[in-house]
């Protein structure tokens, strides 16, 4: 047919039409995508890609960490157990299986991909970098502390290198470089540098404006801001408010123990609970208490981020609370995608998130007091005695241990830091040490971490000129017995600038009193909110002088130290720090008011529980 053979307009033949596709462009064009964290795009372009190009490996690769930044990790190792059989002999793509493999909990496997890339390439930083991820994960921190401070030896400006040395080498209280180390860290925060973990960070440094820094960066440069929300203004109207609770911890867990009877109390006639395992399927006592109270309980730990969101999204959750922040197997993705009308950060993270995706944080008027509100992304929520719920359920105290059984001597003081042993630092040590001098035949009771813990304290109580022997180390134990053996202490002398949390009420309860400092940030005044919802003011200091102090003051007037110590178990019941029942109808009315606000179409905004009728 002549049609077929007449000349076309000049005009027709644009280039982007007859010019082949371009695999190396494009996939340039993906990795641009991947440093604006613009994850959405990347996948699209990389699909692009291999339907054109299977075998392309570079973008098999690409698509390998895109996949396990979205928590795909089934797919994201199938990727680079593909590149691994292809091109064995390519270090990057053993050191990225690792990672996979790391984050489906396989440590084991995870070792040996790190191994096998580091013995194709000895210096692989990366490589020595995630294996040191997954010593410290696996809390193998010794080994995992060397490997840091080899990369930092070998190269000073790796981002992040000071928060995870100093993390790593906290765990087993070594303090070599310590002061240079925070001060690292500090510099790479206020540069903008993707500078690690931010609960690392709250470890050591009491400054809120920077908290919130590394908080923003980390979420900038970890996750996938460029995400549509699901939810996009509906308005669902059920009879009760649907409530999602998303942990890894609803197990043996210190968040879940203070929880537990807080789920039971809810009002189920005015509220419906939903739960959302991110963690593992530990079929065990406190699972079971907490699931029974759910609507619905799923175990998503292994679906992607996006899914999760989805099923939030189709379920028409009204509120959703994330119980875990930046803490451990946290994920943070799901609330980017914006599931639900109201969201909530609570009890796991003792800071902002620096995230818009936040409406709302669960505090008081000591952990964030209106004056804070402007290093805070979320809408400050005060509770009107404590932002920390507590299970009043929880056993009575047991007859104690004696003092022998436990290694204690039969005289003198003894004061205890039942912290976990990353929270002690030279500056904190450096009091106990000042306590222990000034009071004549007292103790330091600690916890036994591990070994490393126990050398490194002794060698730094000699260093202060006092007897090693005077600090006592007590082994890991079950936490009923762990509880009970606390009553044979004297006084709870707490850290900072992160205080002792659950710990704090831990010991509370079995009628300890904590001494403690009250700092700036809300990781540093927890124990002072505890405090004050127990009715123990007076142990609260105000200064590191006062501290001591006050440590001494209570060690030497016994009649003083007994009356707070009846004061508490006289109280126990009645103290609002273990009221239960009333912290949950105050809760309900803060999510109430949250929910309303938002089918009013109002933004979210401060609310003090106190004043709501």
């Amino acid at each position: 047919m002549p049609i077929f053979h007449r000349p076309k307009p000049k005009a027709v033949l644009s280039s982007k039409f007859i010019q082949p596709f371009d695999v190396d462009a494009e996939h340039q064009k993906a990795l641009n995508d991947y440093k604006e964290n613009n994850l959405g795009e990347v996948e699209k372009r990389c699909q692009n890609i291999l339907r054109r190009q299977p075998g392309h490996i570079n973008t098999i690769n690409l698509m390998g960490v895109l996949l396990g930044r979205s928590n795909r990790l089934a797919e994201s190792i199938k990727c680079f157990q593909k590149l691994t059989t292809l091109q064995p002999r390519v270090p990057d793509f053993h050191s990225n299986l690792g990672m996979a493999l790391m984050e489906t909990k396989k440590f084991d496997a995870a070792l040996a991909s790190f191994d096998r890339a580091l013995a194709l390439k000895p210096d692989f930083l990366d490589a020595l970098h995630n294996k040191a991820q997954c010593l410290n994960t696996l809390k193998r921190t010794p080994e995992a502390a060397a490997l840091y401070k080899q990369l930092h030896a070998i190269q000073p400006t790796m981002d992040g290198i000071h928060g995870y040395r100093l993390h790593a080498q906290a765990a087993q209280c070594d303090w070599q470089d310590y002061d240079a180390l925070v001060a690292g860290f500090r510099a790479e925060v206020l540069a903008g540098s993707k500078s690690g973990q931010p609960l690392a960070f709250v470890d050591h440094v009491d400054n809120r404006a920077e908290q919130l820094l590394i908080a923003q960066s980390y979420e900038r440069t970890r996750y996938n801001t460029h995400v549509s929300p699901m939810w996009k203004g509906e308005q669902y109207g059920h009879s009760k408010l649907r409530i999602a609770y998303v942990s890894a911890d609803f197990r043996l867990h210190p968040t879940a123990y203070l929880m537990a009877e807080f789920f039971e109390r809810h009002d189920k006639g005015r509220f419906e609970l939903h739960g959302f395992n991110t963690g593992p399927k530990n079929q065990d006592a406190m699972r079971a208490r907490i699931e029974v109270c759910c609507h619905r309980f799923d175990d998503v730990m292994h679906l992607s981020d996006e899914r999760i969101a989805q099923m939030l999204r189709e379920r028409e959750i009204d509120i959703v609370v994330d119980l875990k922040g930046y803490t451990q197997d946290a994920r943070p993705q799901v609330f980017l995608y914006r599931p639900a009308p109201v969201q909530v950060s609570y009890l796991g993270y003792p800071g902002t998130l620096g995230s818009q995706s936040m409406d709302y944080l669960i505090g008081d008027d000591i952990v964030t007091p209106p004056g804070h509100a402007g290093d805070y992304t979320e809408q400050l929520v005060r509770m009107p005695h404590t932002y920390q719920v507590n299970d009043s359920k929880r056993p009575l105290p047991t007859e104690a241990p004696s003092r022998a059984e436990l290694g204690l001597p039969q005289v003198g003081f003894v004061f205890c830091g039942f912290n976990q042993s990353f929270k002690i630092n030279p500056n904190t040590f450096n009091s106990w040490m000042v306590i222990l001098k000034r009071v004549e035949s007292s103790v330091l009771w600690l916890l036994a971490d591990n070994l490393d813990v126990v050398h490194n304290l002794k060698h730094a109580a000699a260093g202060h000129d006092v007897d090693p022997e005077r600090l006592i180390f007590a082994p890991r134990i079950g936490l009923a017995e762990h509880l009970a053996r606390q009553q044979r202490a004297d006084l709870f002398l707490d850290t900072l600038p992160y205080n002792a949390h659950t710990t704090t009420s831990d010991a509370l309860w079995m009628g300890l009193p904590v001494l403690t400092c009250m700092g700036e940030s809300f990781a540093s005044r927890v124990a002072a909110s505890l405090l004050r919802a127990a009715g123990l003011t007076q142990t609260i200091a105000s200064s590191e002088v006062a501290y001591q102090d006050l440590a001494v003051e209570l060690a030497s007037t016994p009649a003083k130290l007994a009356a707070i110590r009846k004061q508490l178990i006289d109280g126990r019941m009645q103290a609002p720090l273990f009221d239960c029942a009333k912290f949950c109808v105050d809760l309900e009315r803060a999510y109430t008011e949250m929910s309303r606000r938002t089918q009013c179409g109002e933004k979210p905004s401060p609310i003090d529980v106190a004043t709501l009728k």
